[in-house]
């Protein structure tokens, strides 16, 4: 890549990762100018303001950015961090958020100085069996977060009873993390084929547990992507892959919660014959990329101006008929008899 890049991404769209990659890789000797900001949205530009806010003045950035590369006006875009990023402040899930609450940050190299890899250990001494219900993941969130009230997880309670949860002690002081959190499995396994999903939650006192961060590795996939490896049946192996990059603060008197399942529907397509695994707890643990935030009384403050646009196209929404009922935009559906789950998703987005 030789053109100058800004690259630009929401905590909650799938893309996130790419920022951070492309500002690590072409920030070093010989690289291309590079900039990333990462907020708190979802698949929408950020000037938007649709669920999860706050908008920020997306064209004005943009604007500065192109004057600076295509006309040679002194923009100062240069002198911005190399990252800036968006810090979420805990918060309950299931909650509509035009204002997430947070606070923005700003990293002048990544990987920061700031951030230093913390691990911890996995509680408990016994193997645990996982073996998850094709169901967990029903409470996953769309795929694609467009801004919906609906779009994002729910509170992860139900969900972290499908799956094996270890949770860390109430922590005694504020962690906050920025990056891409990493675990490392010890696992056994009877098939040829599984998969293994860690999601990272933030439990409050009252016991809701909302989502913070996740991963998937398909164990076929152990090696590498490009180097497919069926398991041995019966073996034991150590595995490790990192879950998707986020910004987050867990608060006092919360805890960390680390949960794994061998099922994800519908984000992922069930492996045959993958019945689920053993993890070994005593040979397991989490990596969170903990950030020093004591100097960022010492760094200059990041704002945004607010949001301009456009006038918008004159478009007309016909009113639907009386007699039908708008779809609900996730709908679930539990067949107490037959034990069947049914997610209904409103297809409006593809």
């Amino acid at each position: 890549i030789d053109a100058a890049v800004l690259a630009v991404g929401g905590w909650h769209d799938p893309y996130r990762d790419t920022v951070l990659r492309l500002v690590e890789h072409l920030s070093g000797d010989g690289g291309a100018p590079v900039r990333g900001l990462i907020g708190p949205w979802s698949h929408q530009y950020p000037d938007r303001g649709l669920p999860p806010g706050p908008a920020i003045g997306f064209l004005q950035e943009t604007l500065r950015w192109w004057d600076h590369w295509l006309k040679d006006a002194d923009t100062g875009v240069m002198d911005d961090p190399l990252l800036r990023a968006w810090i979420s402040e805990s918060h309950p899930p299931a909650t509509v958020y035009t204002e997430l609450p947070g606070r923005w940050v700003g990293e002048t190299s990544w990987p920061s100085p700031a951030i230093r890899t913390t691990a911890y250990a996995l509680p408990g001494d016994a193997p645990v069996e996982v073996a998850s219900p094709q169901h967990t993941g029903v409470d996953a969130g769309r795929f694609f977060p467009f801004g919906n009230d609906a779009d994002l997880p729910p509170d992860q309670r139900e969900e972290d009873g499908r799956s094996v949860s270890f949770d860390s002690a109430p922590l005694t002081e504020r962690v906050e993390i920025l990056g891409r959190p990493r675990v490392r499995l010890r696992l056994t396994s009877q098939a040829r084929r599984g998969q293994v999903i860690a999601r990272v939650c933030d439990v409050a006192p009252d016991g809701s547990s909302t989502l913070v961060t996740r991963g998937v590795l398909n164990l076929a996939a152990r090696h590498g992507r490009d180097h497919p490896v069926e398991w041995a049946p019966g073996t034991t192996e150590d595995v490790a892959f990192d879950l998707n990059g986020i910004g987050h603060a867990f608060p006092p008197g919360h805890r960390i919660r680390l949960s794994l399942s061998s099922a994800y529907w519908p984000w992922i397509w069930p492996q045959p014959d993958g019945d689920g695994w053993t993890v070994h707890p005593s040979h397991s643990a989490m990596d969170l990329p903990v950030r020093d935030a004591s100097g960022d009384s010492t760094r200059p403050a990041i704002a945004f101006a607010a949001p301009e646009q456009s006038q918008p196209l004159a478009v007309e929404y016909p009113e639907p008929p009386e007699s039908e009922t708008p779809r609900p935009e996730r709908r679930v559906i539990r067949d107490v008899a037959t034990a069947d789950w049914t997610l209904e998703v409103d297809p409006r987005y593809g």
